[in-house]
């Protein structure tokens, strides 16, 4: 018999596979696939964060650094942190439903290569 099977075998189990994603299943492609956009950074001190802050780029002129607080930097800080969640929500849904479609092909491959071992074994007790 031939260690190869036929498509049809592999798309029924993973039709069959269960509907819940374990969680431990988290397969690294989706890191490949997937990047998440990277988080921005807490200010390590309000100080530092004012200082390295890119004034123009932020519509400030350096004579106005005088006027930013470390309320505006902590503001400014939420409007990035809630910018990242924005992009972060389709992100997560498509990992989510590309991670659904893998678990029942790995299912299907799991199933498929335990079967030369099952074949190995021998039953304890025949049913014959």
């Amino acid at each position: 018999m031939s260690d190869t099977f036929p498509t049809d075998l592999r798309s029924y189990f993973a039709a069959n596979a269960p509907a819940t994603v374990p969680d431990w299943f988290q397969p690294d492609v989706l890191e490949v696939l997937l990047p998440m956009p990277a988080k921005p950074e807490v200010p390590a001190s309000i100080a530092k964060q004012v200082k390295d802050m890119d004034l123009l780029g932020r519509g400030l002129e350096p004579w106005d650094l005088a006027r930013v607080t470390p309320a505006d930097v902590a503001m400014q800080y939420g409007r990035d942190l809630n910018d990242w969640e924005e992009q972060k929500r389709p992100v997560m849904k498509q990992r989510e439903e590309y991670r659904y479609f893998l678990w029942r092909w790995y299912y299907a491959d799991q199933l498929i290569n335990l079967r030369p071992a099952l074949k190995a074994a021998k039953p304890a007790v025949s049913v014959y």
